[in-house]
């Protein structure tokens, strides 16, 4: 669902920029990336979830999300890493559009 000129959109936007002034951690970056993910603007989704990444890097939903974000704008390999990584330990949390991708490499 697309949120790009709706009233929550801009809501949740000042709201997410609140926390971050205030409290720069991975999980308010993660919620800002899922943010720009609604409205549909994938490459502001990627720089907050990479942010989080550098603050957490051993947090593996974060790869799965940038995974994902990396797969819809076509950047397969970095989608293939970020999968690869994010289900290392365990292989059954695969998705299904990533599994023939990562298990190329397990």
């Amino acid at each position: 669902m697309f949120l790009k000129n709706s009233e929550k959109f801009k809501e949740a936007l000042i709201e997410s920029d609140k926390l971050l002034k205030n409290n720069r951690t991975s999980n308010a970056l993660y919620l800002k990336c899922e943010i720009f993910h609604s409205m549909g603007d994938i490459h502001s989704a990627i720089d907050y979830i990479s942010q989080a990444i550098e603050l957490s890097p051993l947090e593996k939903k974060y790869y799965d999300t940038r995974s994902l974000l990396y797969f819809y704008i076509g950047e397969n390999e970095k989608a293939r890493i970020d999968c690869i990584y994010s289900t290392k330990e365990d292989k059954s949390v695969l998705d299904d559009q990533f599994q023939n991708l990562a298990l190329l490499e397990l």
